[in-house]
C-alpha cells in the first residue's frame, strides 16, 4: 500500500532522497484523505486502527468509488489517499509524488486457474506479469 499525494504538497520534507519518501500511518493521519470505497476502505481503517489511530481520528475528506476520479482529486490537491501500489500506473502518475507507508502495508491477492490450462501461453503470459508486476 502506498500513499500518493499531489506534487504540490511540500513532502520532500519527509526524506533527503527524493525516490524513497516515506511516511508514517501516524503522520499519514494528519492528510485530509480521499478514501476509496472500491473495497480497500475496510484494510485502510484496519491499518490505521492496528498502528493506534482510530477512524474518529482521521480528517476523510471524501469517499470515492472510480480509481481515476480519486487519483485525479489527489493531483488537484484535494486530498491524498491510501492505495495499492500495484493500483497506480505510469499514466497516472504525472503531478502525484507516491509515499511509502512505514511500515509496510501488505494486501494479499490469490491468483488461481485450472491446472489444465497452464500451459496455454496467454495464461502463461498472465501469470508472469502478474508476478512481475507486484514485486
Amino acid at each position: 500500500m502506498s500513499l500518493p499525494l499531489s506534487c504540490q504538497y511540500p513532502c520532500h520534507e519527509t526524506s533527503t532522497d527524493p525516490s524513497n519518501l516515506e511516511v508514517s500511518l501516524d503522520q499519514a493521519s494528519d492528510f485530509p484523505l480521499i478514501i476509496s470505497s472500491g473495497g480497500c476502505e475496510d484494510l485502510v481503517y484496519k491499518f490505521f486502527e492496528e498502528s493506534g489511530v482510530s477512524r474518529n481520528e482521521l480528517l476523510i475528506r471524501l469517499w470515492v468509488n472510480d480509481f481515476s476520479t480519486l487519483i485525479q482529486m489527489v493531483r488537484s490537491d484535494i486530498g491524498a489517499s491510501i492505495v495499492p501500489r500495484l493500483a497506480l500506473r505510469k499514466e497516472d502518475s504525472r503531478g502525484i509524488e507516491t509515499l511509502s507507508l512505514k511500515p509496510s502495508l501488505y494486501r494479499s491477492i490469490i491468483v488461481f486457474g485450472l491446472t489444465i490450462n497452464m500451459d496455454r501461453p496467454e495464461v502463461k503470459y498472465f501469470f508472469e506479469n502478474f508476478k512481475s508486476e507486484s514485486k
